[in-house]
């Protein structure tokens, strides 16, 4: 393989690690996100437990709709039920993301050492 060739296969490897590595700090992101999010939706549900209060008031954009309590902590649920699937789904998408990433850097470090050694 000519050492232009060589180049351009690492010019490419590199590129596609920058975007892997991009991808899983989005992912990353993402997933840090909905963590929160769930204990906010934990925190709003045992406040609403504890209050024994028939209604809550909903924020609905810039208005307040009130809402009968159980619906809400059925629907604050429901919402952290699909969170935790997309949470299941940010994991295997990490955990493919760190092994590509992990493969793209052995397989440069290969192509170098065997540049390394041809010179």
């Amino acid at each position: 393989m000519s050492s232009q060739n060589v180049q351009n296969l690492l010019m490419q490897m590199s590129k596609q690690l920058k975007t892997q590595q991009d991808d899983l700090q989005n992912a990353n992101i993402v997933y840090s996100d909905l963590k929160s999010r769930n204990r906010m939706i934990d925190l709003s549900i045992g406040e609403i437990d504890a209050s024994k209060k028939e209604h809550v008031w909903e924020s609905c954009g810039k208005a307040f709709i009130k809402v009968d309590s159980k619906e809400y902590g059925t629907k604050l649920k429901h919402e952290k039920d699909s969170n935790v699937e997309l949470m299941n789904d940010l994991n295997k998408k990490r955990h493919y993301l760190e092994t590509s990433i992990g493969t793209t850097v052995d397989n440069m470090n290969k192509i170098l050492d065997k540049v390394g050694a041809a010179h």
